[in-house]
């Protein structure tokens, strides 16, 4: 009895080794793996170490060959040892472009092996090489996303429309306010509002129904026309401007919200969205609200949008004990909590009212 049991163990193990390397020799054979892509977290950071500047970098052109019949977007050969982990994929949307960085390539590799796919979404290519890495970027025709499979020796790339890929969109400006002071503390709005927009992606990242697109990372500000630009290609629901109130008189202070009044729908338009902003900052920070006001007309990315679109103006620099709080590290987190719940709640209403 003894014995026969240790048959049926040995003859139970040599059929699961045998399952095992039958496993393994085919995702050796195929090499599927996912590529997971630069965040918006990098996206955010005005010193990203991913994001590499022109200035005295020596760009070449990739070599290309369409294939108007390809169904794979983008796809770059790879030599036979190259694995996930030596790929990084980032979305620089705001320029237009996607970044690739490949480790571990033959020097002269690019100048021997053409990019293929259909490539009807790329304008131009070029990579260049430092020490080890070949860094690529992709300059494409519109703001995309995309998805990557890395497949026996080659990084098939797909690119999607963000509604493609992204059941709820935002645009936040965090450079709204444009006219920057700064603060007896040294912050200035700038780098409050860009703060508390970081916070938000960092909060929002656990709910993956919802994409928070933004105008800027901090290093520049955007034109009307770019701004304009982010809100149509990424077919956006709506539009949430951060900006940080300036006043000649130091007593005033709390949170209020501008909205666009001729842009209406029925418990869903801009000012409901400025309504929901302000409420929910405001109970967020246990603080004091203004209102709602009409966007004046030299509020031109609000007067120009045709989806609801709304300011929070999150307090006063001007105001002494106002600026002490945005300050605050804490405060403005709780500002974010705020901002995200107004979105989340925006889109309840948006779903009941369909």
């Amino acid at each position: 009895m003894q014995q026969k049991q240790m048959r049926v163990t040995l003859w139970t193990g040599l059929l699961y080794a045998a399952v095992s390397m039958y496993v393994m020799l085919m995702a050796a054979a195929g090499r599927i793996v996912t590529i997971e892509d630069g965040g918006q977290q990098e996206m955010l950071s005005v010193a990203n170490d991913g994001d590499r500047s022109d200035a005295g970098s020596t760009w070449r052109n990739l070599l290309l060959q369409a294939d108007e019949g390809s169904k794979e977007d983008i796809i770059i050969p790879l030599e036979a040892d190259t694995k996930a982990e030596d790929v990084t994929i980032e979305n620089h949307y705001m320029d237009q472009e996607i970044w690739i960085s490949i480790g571990g390539i033959e020097k002269y590799f690019y100048t021997k092996n053409e990019i293929g796919g259909n490539l009807s979404s790329v304008e131009d290519a070029l990579y260049e090489r430092d020490g080890g890495i070949v860094w690529m970027k992709f300059k494409l025709d519109g703001i995309y996303e995309f998805n990557s499979v890395l497949e026996e020796c080659q990084l098939c790339i797909e690119v999607l429309k963000p509604a493609e890929m992204y059941e709820h969109i935002v645009v936040i400006d965090p450079w709204y306010g444009g006219d920057v002071k700064g603060m007896e503390q040294g912050t200035t709005e700038e780098q409050i509002s860009l703060d508390i927009a970081k916070r938000m992606e960092d909060k929002m990242r656990s709910d993956s129904t919802v994409k928070l697109y933004y105008t800027s990372m901090g290093e520049s500000m955007p034109s009307l026309e770019e701004r304009m630009r982010i809100i149509e290609e990424t077919a956006a629901d709506f539009y949430v401007g951060i900006a940080v109130n300036h006043a000649p008189d130091s007593a005033l202070y709390g949170l209020e919200a501008s909205y666009n009044g001729t842009y209406f729908i029925p418990r869903a338009g801009s000012i409901e969205l400025a309504d929901t902003l302000v409420r929910n900052t405001t109970i967020a920070v246990t603080g004091r609200a203004n209102g709602l006001t009409q966007a004046k007309e030299e509020d031109r990315i609000i007067q120009s949008a045709s989806i609801p679109a709304a300011v929070i103006r999150v307090g006063y620099l001007s105001n002494e004990k106002e600026a002490a709080l945005l300050e605050a590290e804490d405060y403005r987190d709780r500002l974010a909590d705020g901002i995200c719940n107004a979105v989340r709640e925006f889109y309840d209403m948006t779903e009941s009212t369909d």
